[in-house]
């Protein structure tokens, strides 16, 4: 006997047959007759799908016919062309560049417009300032550190005042090999008064005679690494004689066997350093071994050795340290590096608040010219589409909207709102030091800023 299930399996094979033979006229056809038509329109809606997605991507790629550009405070750029224009008031003005649009439109969304779509809206007279930045790089591309300025062989044909060939200026931004440690030198201004420096730890101190230098075993030594090197270095004391109340008198804590006279050098070996002391009128003093140097090269002092416990018990209570704050903890060494007076030489800082560390015979950039102004630095380097924001180490911080590097030349943003405007109001500008920055030709005229009120400006 059949069950339900054959019972309804032989329903549906009837059923099918039947609708076989009314539709395609073949009962016996094994597949159902409206099969290749819901095929076929799966596929159809499958192929519009693609179609309508094809069209948003096209639409995001190449907004070329969009029609909302018409809102205030719109940046329009022409995809045909690249004119730059601004929507503002219901008008239309052109813009000198895209900093001008971002500075006067307040940071306003950019919209890419084909030319046909503007020819017939009319055109204001141009807006904004001639001289800013024609590209503003995106604010993940700005970066400060590391920094390094070089003295290089001037191009051939360049010399100082005193015959010897020119020495070239280069700064660069972001990039820059930071050497391990630092080199001392001895280096000598250009110019008639023909300033001595020593250089140690990255700092700078100027020296009152090249005996100083002789003293610490820099022999004839001096380098003339131009005066624009020479200003971005940080200053440390200049290495003049300290002053010692009472010189040439007797002190009243002298240590025996040992000349009692203020002013009078001493010092004691330990096992793994030396430590130098002045003798003052209320006893020993401690100082740094560079100011011990400087005594015996100034004034012709020599050290008097003695022992740990005589110098603890001839202590001065009262001046423990009579040297000067900033010196070198140890006395700088002289090193042999061959061509040194024309080798390239570069101060490198890898951080903000760090001192630069010295090298020389690294691969500077090319200098193609020199700078009409000496106090500037002649070639400014940054990475292929990179800028910086930063602010001289000395300034108000927060408060300071910073200063714009892009395209090796600098940029006074005016205030906090023109910041915003750029788009780095979430930036805060890094502190680098004040000579260097100054080491950066301006970008605009004296006076100027990159500002909200000057973009809107009609020329």
């Amino acid at each position: 006997m059949a069950t339900r299930k054959d019972l309804l399996k032989a329903h549906t094979f009837t059923a099918q047959r039947l609708v076989s033979a009314l539709v395609d006229r073949d009962p016996d056809n094994p597949q159902p007759p409206l099969r290749r038509v819901g095929t076929g329109m799966f596929i159809g809606v499958m192929l519009g799908i693609l179609v309508l997605a094809g069209f948003g991507v096209v639409g995001l790629i190449k907004p070329g016919s969009s029609k909302n550009w018409k809102n205030d405070n719109t940046i329009v750029v022409s995809s045909d062309s690249g004119e730059v224009l601004v929507y503002l008031g219901g008008k239309l003005y052109p813009a000198y560049n895209i900093t001008s649009a971002k500075l006067a439109s307040g940071g306003g969304d950019v919209k890419s417009v084909k030319s046909s779509s503007l020819r017939d809206f009319p055109r204001e007279r141009t807006i904004g300032i001639k001289q800013a930045p024609t590209q503003l790089p995106e604010r993940s591309a700005l970066v400060s550190y590391p920094i390094r300025v070089c003295s290089v062989t001037a191009p051939a044909g360049t010399s100082t005042g005193s015959g010897t060939q020119a020495r070239a200026t280069t700064l660069e931004l972001g990039q820059g090999e930071v050497p391990a440690a630092s080199t001392a030198f001895v280096a000598r201004a250009d110019g008639s008064n023909g300033k001595e420096y020593l250089i140690a730890d990255g700092t700078a101190y100027e020296m009152p005679n090249h005996a100083v230098a002789i003293q610490l075993g820099f022999g004839e030594q001096a380098v003339r690494p131009g005066n624009a090197f020479l200003g971005a270095l940080p200053k440390g004391p200049p290495l003049n004689p300290i002053d010692i109340a009472g010189e040439g008198e007797r002190s009243q804590r002298p240590v025996g066997g040992v000349d009692p006279t203020v002013g009078t050098l001493m010092h004691v070996e330990g096992p793994s350093a030396t430590t130098w002391y002045v003798l003052l009128s209320d006893g020993l003093s401690e100082i740094s071994p560079l100011e011990a140097a400087v005594l015996t090269a100034t004034n012709g002092k020599k050290s008097q050795p003695i022992k740990a416990a005589e110098a603890n018990e001839a202590r001065n209570t009262r001046v423990r340290y009579a040297g000067r704050q900033g010196m070198p903890a140890q006395l700088p060494q002289r090193s042999q590096i061959p061509g040194i007076e024309t080798a390239s030489v570069c101060a490198s800082w890898p951080a903000a608040g760090q001192s630069p560390r010295i090298a020389f015979g690294a691969p500077t950039p090319v200098v193609d010219r020199r700078s009409a102004d000496p106090a500037l630095a002649d070639t400014v380097v940054q990475p292929s589409l990179r800028g910086a924001l930063v602010r001289h180490d000395g300034s108000v911080g927060p408060a300071d909207p910073g200063t714009l590097i892009v395209g090796g030349l600098r940029y006074g943003i005016a205030d906090n709102d023109s910041k915003n405007a750029l788009g780095y109001g979430e930036v805060t500008p890094e502190p680098i030091p004040a000579q260097v920055l100054r080491l950066i030709p301006e970008g605009l005229p004296a006076g100027q800023s990159l500002s909200v009120s000057a973009a809107q400006q009609q020329s």
